[in-house]
């Protein structure tokens, strides 16, 4: 019995596109989609229809077939990148296609984990697009460097000499805050992912840890 499925991929170099593919099985999916590098298949959510209809994204058919590649096949791969390629230009301004150019100036690896990180959160609440998690994520990216600057600023005027992270920068060094201590500071940081646009980050300094125990 066919089911509706979610599938992510990338188009282009810089261009990612979803798609929702009524098929039997992912394993189908991923046949029709297997000429794109990179793709994503899930099921889809049953808010997900509605919302995806309404974004305008393409609904394409799969048949279950055996064969490793059959005409079939090949007319589904056809008519999913005809369907990209058809909606590239509602997906993406020219301004916007002209500033993605410049993501390769920027670590790809942390742009993709964010906007993974965005698409799975949002997917709990509501439904998004891949390519719509990824421009969150590029907005987001940008103003790193920015907030990096501003959270050094603060910390000088503040006279912080000791080695200073988030909580969760913390943790990533094998360490964790002590529970019973107060942030040493706190800097409103831009955020584009949030409605407000910024958000309060508290840092720790290195004596308000300890190594975090062993499992």
């Amino acid at each position: 019995m066919k089911q509706y499925f979610i599938v992510s991929y990338q188009h282009s170099e810089y261009v990612y596109c979803t798609n929702v593919a009524h098929a039997e099985t992912a394993a189908d999916v991923e046949k029709a989609y297997s000429k794109y590098a990179w793709k994503n298949v899930r099921p889809a959510m049953p808010w997900d229809l509605d919302s995806y209809r309404a974004k305008g994204c393409p609904f394409v058919e799969i048949d279950h077939t055996e064969e490793p590649e059959t005409e079939a096949a090949e007319q589904v791969k056809t008519e999913a990148a005809q369907a990209a390629t058809a909606t590239e230009d509602t997906t993406e301004t020219k301004t916007e296609r002209k500033e993605v150019k410049t993501m390769k100036k920027y670590n790809l690896s942390r742009l993709m984990k964010k906007a993974w990180s965005l698409f799975r959160r949002a997917a709990k609440k509501t439904a998004i697009t891949f390519s719509e998690a990824l421009k969150k994520a590029w907005r987001w990216i940008k103003v790193q460097d920015a907030n990096a600057a501003k959270v050094e600023a603060a910390a000088k005027v503040l006279g912080v000499e000791e080695v200073f992270h988030s909580w969760a920068g913390w943790q990533t060094l094998g360490r964790q805050v002590i529970h019973t201590e107060e942030a040493a500071f706190k800097v409103e940081v831009d955020d584009p992912t949030t409605k407000k646009g910024t958000r309060v980050k508290s840092f720790f300094t290195y004596s308000q840890t300890q190594p975090t125990p062993a499992q």
